[in-house]
């Protein structure tokens, strides 16, 4: 543990998923008291329905793009070490369509310039990188360092280390925040030096109650914030890497199953209907383009969940302290899986006297008083997220 020489002597994290956590681990093992506030969303979370990509692969500006290779980089360098919450699987993508070719050609010369690592590959290697997918290959590149994490255990691995640093839970929900700390629902008041909201798609919401605005795009009916995942049976079936096609993305799961994502569904994914109320279009359409992709897989049950994603108003990151005495901070990120724990030891690091990163210019939360920006057009193409 490292021995806290500055900085708040108690913070409150309100919320515990994914940025909550990595953000509770990351101040208690470094000598910080943490109470992290946090109780189930009804509704779900972003971080049980993500499709857990690590990745730096469409982001920008280039700005961005650093930000998203810092946190993969993390996944290599820290989190590859934590048994079940890492696969350096690598990543494939196949292009088929005029439009799909276009698009993917660019963005491969985009990310080469960039020194991102970028394999080509020719459409004949396919039967060799991905055996039994069969779809229309105009185009092939791999992508070798990325790769899959599993949401959950990670949140469960910065849990157990926050915990174990001595952070404690409270399973409650926030009604207000302010300098000194945070009132609960039921009235319960919890004092602290500063607070971290770390809410996901309620973020806005709870900032707003101390006066500031860290807006959050609302979740409406196939917007940017909701889309549908689906996770298979185990099946022998199963692709052994991050494979993104034409119509359908696929990677693997622990266990022997997949996770898929098919983007041009998500157009009516409906915020009022419960995590797994979907429409049974929706799930034969998740089962006829699996059999289409991958015939060795054609009649494996899956199951089909509606996901939100957390995105700030503008579309990135918003990190650090949002008013002027630094006593209320904030992450809140698209791309937390990614992101989360990178962006949450450079948090602790400011919030204990360091200075702040300078990759982190311009995404403080604190640029929302001067303009909301415009909200990011909805995934619907290979290699959005």
């Amino acid at each position: 543990m490292t021995t806290r020489t500055t900085g708040p002597g108690h913070v409150v994290v309100v919320g515990g998923r994914m940025t909550g956590s990595a953000v509770a681990a990351s101040l208690a093992t470094r000598g910080v008291a943490v109470t992290v506030v946090d109780a189930p969303d009804p509704l779900g979370d972003a971080t049980a329905a993500s499709y857990g990509w690590i990745n730096s692969h469409k982001k920008h500006p280039e700005s961005y793009h650093v930000l998203n290779s810092a946190g993969l980089e993390h996944f290599h360098g820290v989190l590859a070490g934590v048994p079940g919450v890492f696969r350096a699987t690598g990543h494939v993508e196949i292009a088929g369509t005029d439009e799909h070719v276009a698009s993917f050609e660019q963005r491969s010369r985009r990310l080469q310039g960039l020194g991102y690592g970028v394999d080509e590959h020719e459409p004949a290697d396919l039967a060799r990188l991905v055996p039994g997918l069969a779809v229309r290959a105009r185009l092939v590149r791999g992508f070798p360092r990325e790769g899959i994490a599993a949401p959950d255990r990670l949140v469960a691995h910065f849990t157990a280390t926050a915990v174990a640093a001595g952070a404690r839970t409270v399973g409650a929900r926030v009604d207000r925040v302010h300098r000194d700390g945070v009132v609960l629902t039921d009235g319960t008041t919890i004092a602290a030096d500063a607070v971290v909201v770390c809410a996901g798609v309620a973020t806005g919401a709870v900032t707003a109650t101390a006066g500031l605005e860290v807006p959050t795009v609302a979740a409406e009916t196939g917007n940017v914030v909701m889309g549908y995942m689906a996770t298979t049976a185990p099946t022998p079936a199963a692709v052994d890497r991050i494979v993104t096609t034409d119509g359908l993305n696929l990677r693997p799961e622990p266990g022997g199953g997949m996770r898929l994502q098919a983007l041009g569904l998500d157009g009516d994914c409906d915020p009022d209907r419960a995590p797994f109320d979907v429409p049974a279009h929706v799930t034969d359409a998740f089962s006829e383009r699996l059999a289409e992709v991958l015939p060795a897989a054609a009649g494996t049950p899956l199951q089909v969940r509606i996901g939100r994603r957390v995105i700030p108003g503008d579309g990135f990151p918003a990190v650090g302290p949002v008013d002027d005495d630094a006593r209320i901070w904030t992450l809140v990120t698209h791309s937390g899986v990614t992101l989360g724990p990178w962006l949450a030891e450079r948090l602790a690091e400011e919030m204990l006297g360091a200075p702040p990163d300078p990759r982190l210019a311009g995404y403080s939360p604190r640029r929302f008083r001067a303009s909301t920006g415009e909200a990011p057009a909805a995934p619907r193409a290979p290699g959005d997220q």
